[in-house]
């Protein structure tokens, strides 16, 4: 167990932790929500990827909790006008897509946008109930060495406000094949 930074563990091998798995050989982290005390480890979210399969499990309550996969139990979301789902599986899913666990709300998936114009461009809309108090700023990698800034208002809509060349810092315009928009934020 390393903790990365304050509230913030990374732990490999949780195939030797105690409670329920769905799984035999995993990294991932904790993300404790009050002081971490060795007699209870319950007040945390678990979130593992399976290193067998990929499979992404997250849980509430430590030992205690259900894992539940997001994967399986994301909502896909409406594109807008001039966005498709990613060329790949960018993300982990074909589709992008929202769950919430606890106050915690996970979009996964990839978009492309078919004529990037290089202004901020609108995504798709959150409903009510998954949407951040404050704006949620974010950086999500593209295709090749590419990288966008993406961001999630309080009132939902998911937005791509820029897009660069990582080599260069040069702009990106025209047709995008994939940009992962994967992130997490904490419910309003």
């Amino acid at each position: 167990l390393i903790e990365l930074r304050d509230g913030v563990y990374y732990y490999n091998g949780w195939a030797n932790m105690t409670g329920t798995k769905p799984f035999a050989n995993a990294y991932g982290v904790w993300i404790k929500r009050t002081p971490y005390n060795n007699t209870t480890q319950n007040d945390r979210i678990d979130c593992v990827i399976n290193t067998n399969t990929g499979a992404v499990y997250v849980r509430e309550g430590g030992e205690s909790g259900s894992w539940v996969t997001p994967n399986a139990d994301f909502v896909d979301l409406s594109l807008n006008s001039g966005i498709v789902n990613a060329s790949n599986n960018s993300g982990g899913r074909n589709k992008l897509g929202y769950c919430k666990i606890g106050d915690i709300v996970y979009i996964a998936g990839g978009i492309g946008i078919t004529n990037f114009s290089g202004n901020i461009t609108a995504v798709a809309q959150l409903p009510s109930g998954y949407r951040p108090a404050t704006i949620h700023y974010y950086f999500a990698p593209l295709s090749g060495s590419r990288i966008c800034r993406a961001l999630v208002n309080p009132n939902g809509s998911i937005y791509v406000e820029w897009a660069k060349n990582i080599n260069d810092g040069s702009d990106i315009t025209g047709e995008i094949t994939w940009i992962d928009l994967s992130t997490w934020f904490t419910v309003a």
